[in-house]
């Protein structure tokens, strides 16, 4: 029974990494540069001509929202970080998750679809 578990969850993971609907919104979904330093800006570039909002959520290894970012348009955007929270102080070195979220339209339907992913913060 153990094993048949791990199988089940092995399998729920590559179904997440790999799901096609996310790959049809972002061509490019890594940030870049990653990692990135004090005075750069990574870009989360989007690659989908019709969404409604575009929504960026950076947290912390602890799980704290210290950035959030919200656009609204119909063109394709990019998405910036400057590495600071949302005090306006840059964060301290390391890891940190983000969420991106795209709400887009899917025939008369709104589609949410979410990209999440890791980037490093280096000083």
């Amino acid at each position: 029974m153990k094993t048949q578990f791990k199988y089940f969850i092995i399998f729920l993971l590559a179904f997440l990494v790999f799901s096609p609907n996310t790959f049809a919104l972002i061509h490019n979904p890594k940030p870049n540069p990653n990692p990135f330093k004090q005075g750069e800006s990574v870009e989360f570039k989007t690659d989908y001509s019709s969404y409604q909002k575009v929504e960026l959520y950076i947290y912390n290894l602890k799980g704290d929202l210290i950035h959030k970012q919200k656009k609204t348009s119909n063109f394709t955007e990019t998405m910036t970080w400057d590495g600071k929270n949302m005090n306006g102080y840059y964060v301290a070195k390391g890891v940190y998750f983000y969420v991106l979220k795209i709400t887009h339209l899917d025939g008369s339907e709104e589609k949410t679809d979410s990209i999440k992913g890791s980037i490093v913060f280096i000083k």
